[in-house]
């Protein structure tokens, strides 16, 4: 009789009646084999490999069990039960493929060498018979455990392992490697196991949309101007680059814009091969376009010196002193720093006459009073880049590309796309990626980017994207669940995790809980910390890591330290939008300081939750009482 574990499942709801029955079958096998119910590991969740069947000489096979009468029509697999109701279902044959690499993997990383015995899989069909219409590809009548097989499964077992290894000979693991592979059982697997199974499971997914991305771009392929709509994970970045891609071969200059200088970064190293795409965000692109006419201004009156000691004189003590050492680009930048209220009316009175007049208004502009500090990308900076392409035509003519593609439109200011406008021409070719569940650096709420698409024409070419490729069903429901945001995308039908959730009223309890987390993913589980990130809605400095960044044994880094040992990433939520991460450590601060619509709206929660793309934990940090 084989090692059952557990010993029985007859305590298991009806959900689970044909994996009783199955179970009562698999006892029959030897003394070799150990009988392993996805209840092992799973702890009770659904969506994993119903039965790990282990031959301590041979290997495992990873099996799959269907209840009801199965059938699979133009690759559609249905299950119908006894009062006759059709429900679809999984495909088995992948599920259980999916299950058996998983484990194989899990195994290779632990042990760092190939996995010593036979790994295979197969599916059963409780109730009823191999049927020739059920073949596919990878559905061959020696992987099925049928009707008629089950009453000689130890027969089958064996057939399906007895596969000779890659020099012919037959698989033969030594008592240490049944050990080996017995003792991840012995422990709790659930979470490397579920992270390898959903790691599996996208890859195949995202092979397959890589196909239907390349069809879609094919599809519309005549059409100049097409806006995408998609909810997060849907593939909007990605399909912006492949479109870069064919673009640059045909218009040549291709203009690539986003909002977050994390994606740019991203982008710029995928499109590093191509130097006909610039890959910017506006805030960029905004500073070369002012830099190319102060630069001209100042070369033609010669007041390079004046221009530096007067943005010196005009910045915060902090920032004066090195302005000549960035040079004018960054003169542009540091005048972000003037603090809300600051006049430089005085300072700029005393070069009026040593500056050409355009320049002078130029400045007078970019150092205007400002009540609150994001005015100055907002408000300032595409006004002054009006001014320039209004009294300089000829450096809009140098910012015409012949395609502009935006991604992460929807944070994109109404004022920024009033400068776009300038530089977009009639023939141009205009494509928009955007989710308006994520608007969380603009307060409108009709997207400014609405009229950019209605201007040119876009009204009725928009798509929209609906499968979500990066996250598990469970962080796509729980994301939704909380927000109300996301609901028309559609999961992939990918189970992981459930993800988990905790409520701490006191800042040291919740730097506990992170380390224990940590704790149980990297030395427990063996998770690299690469693939590990916490994210907030409040930066290091402002959290409950504010002058102790430590949670149990790690160093919580926020630049430049991520790949030290023990050291774990932070970001804040903004900062990492677009981007993605296999574990998420959501903090979420909902003390009376941080309950600002800025740190506590469904949207910057939408975004925080779908960085995760297999695992999520959510920490709430709350005031006593």
């Amino acid at each position: 009789m084989p090692h059952l574990h557990p010993q029985s499942i007859d305590h298991l709801d009806s959900r689970y009646s044909a994996e009783k029955q199955v179970f009562q079958y698999l006892k029959s096998l030897g003394d070799d084999y150990h009988v392993f119910h996805s209840l092992t590991w799973t702890a009770g969740r659904d969506g994993e490999c119903d039965f790990i069947i282990f031959h301590e000489k041979k290997g495992f096979i990873a099996l799959e069990v269907k209840g009801g009468r199965v059938e699979c029509r133009e690759r559609v697999w249905t299950s119908t039960d006894a009062e006759g109701t059709v429900h679809t279902i999984k495909d088995p044959a992948r599920q259980a493929r999916d299950s058996m690499h998983a484990l194989r993997k899990l195994w290779e990383q632990r042990h760092r060498r190939d996995f010593p015995g036979c790994y295979t899989w197969g599916v059963c069909f409780l109730d009823g018979a191999w049927d020739d219409a059920f073949r596919t590809l990878d559905l061959e009548s020696r992987r099925v455990l049928d009707a008629g097989k089950l009453e000689h499964v130890e027969q089958w077992a064996d057939d399906l392992l007895s596969f000779p290894g890659r020099d012919g000979s037959p698989r033969i693991m030594s008592g240490a490697d049944a050990r080996s592979v017995l003792s991840l059982f012995n422990s709790d697997i659930a979470i490397p196991f579920s992270l390898q199974r959903a790691l599996i499971s996208q890859q195949e997914e995202l092979r397959s949309a890589d196909l239907m991305q390349g069809y879609l771009l094919d599809v519309f392929e005549d059409k100049k101007r097409i806006a995408f709509q998609g909810a997060a994970g849907t593939g909007k970045t990605w399909i912006a680059m492949k479109k870069a891609r064919r673009l640059a071969k045909e218009t040549g200059r291709v203009l690539l814009l986003c909002y977050n200088e994390q994606i740019r970064e991203f982008i710029k190293i995928r499109m590093a091969d191509l130097p006909e795409v610039d890959v910017l965000n506006f805030h960029y692109l905004a500073r070369l376009v002012i830099t190319d006419y102060i630069q001209a201004a100042v070369a033609d009156a010669g007041c390079a010196e004046e221009l530096y000691e007067c943005i010196d004189a005009i910045l915060p003590e902090p920032h004066r002193g090195k302005i000549a050492e960035g040079g004018i680009f960054e003169c542009i930048h540091n005048l972000e720093a003037l603090e809300p209220g600051a006049d430089a009316t005085g300072i700029l009175e005393q070069y009026k006459q040593k500056f050409p007049a355009g320049l002078y208004e130029l400045l007078s502009l970019l150092a205007a009073p400002r009540d609150e500090p994001d005015v100055y990308y907002a408000e300032l900076i595409p006004l002054a880049v009006m001014k320039v392409f209004e009294e300089s035509p000829g450096l809009t003519g140098k910012y015409r590309y012949g395609a502009l593609i935006i991604d992460e439109a929807q944070d994109f200011h109404e004022n920024w796309c009033e400068c776009l406008k300038q530089i977009i021409g009639v023939d141009d070719v205009l494509y928009i990626f955007y989710d308006d569940n994520q608007t969380i650096f603009t307060r409108e709420k009709e997207l400014p980017i609405a009229s950019l698409i209605a201007e040119s024409g876009l009204e009725n070419h928009v798509f929209r994207l609906r499968d979500n490729l990066r996250n598990t069903d469970d962080i796509c429901a729980f994301a939704v669940d909380r927000t109300g945001k996301g609901a028309t995308a559609h999961p992939l039908g990918i189970r992981g995790v459930t993800p988990i959730e905790k409520t701490f009223n006191d800042d040291v309890k919740g730097r506990h809980c992170i380390g224990e987390i940590l704790d149980e993913l990297v030395n427990r589980h063996g998770i690299q910390q690469e693939r590990i990130i916490i994210l907030s809605n409040r930066n290091l400095n402002n959290s409950l890591f504010a002058g102790k960044p430590v949670a149990g044994s790690f160093q919580i880094a926020s630049t430049g330290k991520e790949k030290e040992k023990q050291s774990v990433r932070f970001k804040t939520i903004h900062s990492f939008k677009g981007l993605e991460s296999d574990v998420v450590i959501l903090l979420r601060h909902r003390r009376v300081e941080d309950m600002r619509e800025v740190y506590q709206s469904d949207e910057l929660l939408y975004v925080g939750y779908t960085r995760a793309k297999h695992v999520l934990y959510v920490v709430n940090i709350v005031d006593e009482g």
